[in-house]
């Protein structure tokens, strides 16, 4: 059986924007977890944050993202 190369980021969304604040996490709910930390996070680094909407996404393949927050 094939390994699944996928991982789940917090994510951040201003209009076209996208911003990959936490992650990679293995498990969707592991990501779902961490959503309010990302969200905290990005208030305390960005006035207007408290606008933007929060939430995961999904990367398949071997791409990694580069999170502004790390883990």
């Amino acid at each position: 059986m094939a390994r699944r190369h996928w991982a789940f980021y917090v994510t951040v969304k201003d209009g076209p924007r996208t911003g990959w604040l936490l992650g990679p996490y293995g498990t969707h709910d592991e990501a779902l977890a961490n959503v309010e930390r990302g969200k905290e996070l990005a208030e305390e680094h960005d006035r207007w944050a408290h606008f933007y909407f929060y939430g995961t996404t999904l990367v398949r393949g071997s791409v990694t993202a580069k999170t502004v927050f790390g883990k």
